[in-house]
């Protein structure tokens, strides 16, 4: 049993401080909050990671649709509208 606590104290990084589990009933709280933790710290880590990817694919969808809208009335452009997408296109190749 104590080679499972060290190796989950290393594992873990915790364990090793100035106040450390003696019990079973010690190790196998401190086992369970630490992995509760982790996980709790993942989920919220990919949430935020979700959120900022759902973003940048809105944004993108939203800039190929006004891109798109352009192409679509491109005789009714200004020259100078027709000539910054000329630029975007030259940009993209």
């Amino acid at each position: 049993m104590s080679g499972l606590w060290y190796f989950y104290s290393v594992i873990s990084t915790v364990g090793f401080g100035d106040i450390v589990a003696v019990t079973l009933i010690g190790k196998i709280l401190s086992v369970l909050l630490t992995m509760y933790s982790i996980i709790v710290i993942a989920i919220i880590t990919g949430v935020v990671v979700n959120f900022y990817t759902e973003i940048n694919k809105f944004q993108r969808k939203e800039t190929l649709a006004v891109f798109m809208d352009k192409l679509e009335r491109l005789p009714e452009l200004l020259v100078e509208e027709q000539e910054e997408i000329s630029g975007k296109i030259k940009d993209l190749r």
